[in-house]
């Protein structure tokens, strides 16, 4: 995807540190804001908070998360993302319900940083998108998807580049990120964000 401004990755110095970490060190910061995408275009939901089961998420699962909600910024820069042929090709008629994420992981020399602290596992939906907005001097975060369980057969192993994406059916497969840590003394953080699509049998909305 195209057209990643500073202006755009300044939003992602205004996340607050995730209050649900098994972690004294907050390596985890987010703003999720929930929509419904079709090929007329996103329309944003009334804020709402994240849960999922802890069958889903056994990390943080059976707990109601409350995140602040994307700014006006980013929301509009998501939906344009969203109306690029390669998902509009991916939607056709269908209405998504979406819940969009705005994910920041940080590490230090101390404390690396998880973007997948549940390890590999699936999230609940139809889809998941993954994209890359900024990386600043880490290493690691390298993506693999395993095929149908949690020890399957790996058929994707790659370190996302910034204004790369990549959308998995999380129906199919499961999806883990390896820890981040400084490439150079210091701190570092790698900013992405999660997008998951839930498909609306009625699509009349």
């Amino acid at each position: 995807f195209e057209g990643i401004t500073p202006t755009v990755n300044a939003t992602f110095d205004k996340l607050e540190n995730g209050p649900y970490l098994k972690s004294d060190f907050p390596f985890r910061k987010r703003r999720f804001s929930k929509g419904v995408f079709s090929k007329n275009g996103v329309e944003w939901l009334p804020h709402e908070n994240f849960f999922q089961s802890s069958e889903i998420n056994d990390y943080a699962g059976d707990i109601v998360r409350e995140f602040p909600p994307l700014c006006d910024v980013f929301r509009s820069f998501i939906a344009t993302v969203l109306m690029k042929d390669e998902h509009l090709k991916m939607v056709s008629e269908n209405a998504y319900e979406i819940g969009v994420h705005q994910i920041r992981i940080a590490c230090d020399n101390d404390n690396p940083g998880f973007p997948t602290p549940e390890g590999a596992h699936q999230d609940g939906f139809d889809f998941v998108g993954l994209y890359c907005f900024n990386i600043e001097n880490v290493t690691g975060g390298e993506s693999r998807l395993l095929l149908g369980k949690k020890d399957g057969e790996c058929v994707f192993q790659n370190v996302l580049k910034v204004g790369h994406g990549l959308v998995i059916n999380d129906k199919l497969v499961f999806h883990v990120a390896s820890p981040i840590t400084p490439l150079n003394s210091g701190s570092g953080y790698r900013d992405i964000c999660v997008v998951t699509y839930e498909l609306i049998l009625d699509n009349s909305c």
